[in-house]
């Protein structure tokens, strides 16, 4: 009699729980970082745009690693961020299932290393990665690559 009385509430916790899984897509507090830095360089040696809340936004900083990744408060055009957001939904699964890891060796050979970070559900992940294609897993080679023409048509 106890079991018949509990069962109504125990099926609706499996249904409850059943419904929920983790939810690794950046939302409205989501943001991905892309872009790419030298390290023997003189000038402008990094390179970054932050997706965040429909907009674009371009790095105000020369040099990275620093203390922090710094970028300007005002969005850029339209057309930019046009340009850039397909980059989030197309975040690769090869990427996620490997986060906080570096790629080939970024800079090594004064090559430059790619960055990306994802913020989502108040995490914040990053994989830096060879700018050389002979370095990168097919996995993420066509996502590389668009990566680098968005970075192109960027910073023109």
């Amino acid at each position: 009699m106890i079991l018949v009385n509990r069962l109504p509430l125990l099926l609706l916790i499996l249904a409850t729980l059943s419904g929920c899984r983790e939810n690794n897509e950046p939302g409205s507090d989501g943001s991905l970082v892309f872009g790419v830095a030298y390290g023997f360089c003189v000038g402008d040696c990094a390179h970054f745009f932050q997706i965040k809340d429909g907009a674009l936004f371009k790095d105000n900083m020369e040099r990275y690693p620093g203390d922090e990744l710094q970028f300007d408060s005002n969005p850029l055009p339209e057309d930019k961020y046009l340009l850039a957001k397909s980059l989030l939904p197309q975040f690769p699964a090869y990427l996620r299932e490997r986060p906080n890891s570096t790629i080939g060796c970024p800079d090594c050979a004064d090559q430059g290393g790619y960055h990306l970070i994802l913020n989502s559900n108040s995490e914040s992940q990053y994989w830096h990665i060879d700018t050389s294609t002979g370095s990168q897993p097919e996995e993420i080679k066509a996502y590389m690559d668009q990566v680098r023409i968005i970075l192109e048509q960027l910073k023109n």
